[in-house]
């Protein structure tokens, strides 16, 4: 998803798009299907979708938890039935 460089907020705003079905102040702007599909999963892996991976089968979370990663520790986790938008960020130090 390119989240190597997304500030913190940034992350928490696509979050909250991805929580709310592409909903932003009242007006769609990603389309609810463009949701669907990369949460959804693929049948090559019904876990990953288009940079997402859902947690449909799990036992140990709730099945409508879906999250993605970048590269250097960062994550978005969303979970709808509590609507609930999680975001971890990570800063190296090259010390």
């Amino acid at each position: 998803m390119g989240l190597a460089k997304a500030k913190i907020y940034n992350c928490a705003r696509i979050g909250y798009l991805y929580l709310n079905i592409g909903m932003w102040k009242g007006q769609q702007v990603i389309p609810k299907e463009w949701i669907s599909q990369t949460t959804l999963g693929t049948p090559a892996n019904p876990h990953y979708g288009f940079f997402w991976w859902n947690m449909h089968d799990r036992i140990t979370v709730p099945h409508d938890t879906y999250f993605t990663y970048g590269r250097w520790g960062q994550f978005i986790v969303i979970i709808s039935s509590l609507a609930m938008v999680v975001v971890h960020s990570f800063q190296w130090s090259k010390s």
